[in-house]
């Protein structure tokens, strides 16, 4: 293409494909913001992913990840190959990734094991390296979505019954956020760990979309990887006791291998506690999603999507109220001694790039 000398030539001054340069262009699915993440082809046919800022607030995060996070974590990711910051003429930002291709997404035993396992890798990383970047969840802590519940506590009572489960519940999972050790452990996360963001090409596992990376409990991860549903990604495969199990216990066996110790009980029971309350918040805002309308996602999208969060309230609720609510979660109880974490995440222990 005449005058096109690198990536950034395909980029019009305020930030969008330049229509004229490049030889064509396909959307690949929209942000909250209402901008595309589309591929792009040059004359030769060679294909780039081409990814605006999709959420406001997060200008500039994913490419600053890229560059002092991504570098300590297994090599999962596509490679970026250009980026721009806002421009002073009110450009927006953007960045360029490689083209992996067609990519396979799926919810298989394997994958989640596997997903779990890289994982333990980057939440093993020192957290406090990360401690004062301008990080973020896309999501409020679940502290604060623990207290939201008690304030709309008619609302997710309604939800609860329809569940099967007590309306004590809410206040037994309130206790136990702020109980458990696990909880507040501060580890480095994907941030956004559902479906959508990891996926097979060229016969590898890759993990996408960086941008929500930030410092939190590992149940975060562990919640998005396990049992948050998506309204783009349907589960091929429904998350049972059993898989649950199979996962946190491969993630707990991965940590060994990096010096962690985490008592796979604990791990259980508060994972139980913290997926039931997610759960529980999640269908708050599905219910708003469907009441309201959403510009993303359709209506029979968000009822698939309630349906599987409604089975993870169920199963998860049932055996954090039955185990009692994590009650031996936090200093002072007869828990386990095993949960050995310090502020700061895990304890020390060796983590290797290769990480998986």
């Amino acid at each position: 293409m005449i005058g096109v000398k690198s990536l950034a030539d395909y980029i019009a001054p305020d930030g969008s494909l330049d229509q004229g340069k490049i030889h064509l262009s396909v959307p690949l699915y929209q942000g909250m913001n209402g901008r595309f993440v589309e591929r792009f082809y040059d004359d030769s046919g060679q294909s780039y992913i081409y990814k605006p800022v999709t959420q406001e607030g997060q200008e500039g995060r994913e490419v600053w990840v890229y560059n002092h996070v991504l570098p300590k974590v297994a090599k999962v990711y596509p490679a970026l190959l250009a980026y721009a910051g806002p421009s002073e003429s009110g450009g927006a930002g953007w960045a360029v990734f490689e083209d992996l291709g067609q990519l396979s997404h799926d919810h298989r035993p394997g994958t989640l094991l596997r997903m779990a396992r890289l994982a333990a890798g980057w939440h093993c990383l020192p957290a406090a390296e990360w401690e004062h970047a301008a990080l973020a969840s896309p999501k409020p802590p679940i502290t604060q979505m623990a207290a939201e519940l008690l304030g709309r506590e008619e609302e997710a009572g309604r939800l609860l019954q329809e569940a099967g489960l007590p309306p004590g519940l809410i206040q037994r999972g309130m206790d136990f956020v702020n109980r458990s050790a696990l909880v507040r452990a501060k580890v480095l996360n994907h941030g956004d760990l559902h479906a959508g963001n990891y996926a097979r090409a060229r016969g590898r596992l890759y993990v996408l979309d960086w941008e929500h990376a930030h410092l939190n409990s590992p149940l975060w991860d562990l919640y998005h990887l396990i049992d948050m549903s998506h309204p783009v990604y349907p589960r091929a495969f429904p998350i049972t006791a059993e898989l649950r199990e199979r996962v946190l216990r491969g993630y707990a066996l991965k940590l060994r291998e990096y010096g962690r110790e985490l008592d796979e009980q604990q791990l259980a029971d508060d994972y139980d506690g913290y997926a039931c309350l997610f759960s529980l918040w999640m269908l708050l805002l599905i219910g708003r999603d469907l009441q309201q309308g959403s510009v993303c996602w359709s209506a029979p999208q968000l009822l698939r999507q309630r349906t599987e969060t409604m089975a993870s309230l169920k199963e998860c609720g049932l055996r954090f109220w039955q185990s009692g609510g994590g009650q031996g979660a936090g200093p002072g109880t007869d828990g386990p001694a095993e949960v050995r974490l310090t502020a700061d995440g895990y304890t020390a222990g060796g983590y290797t790039a290769e990480g998986g």
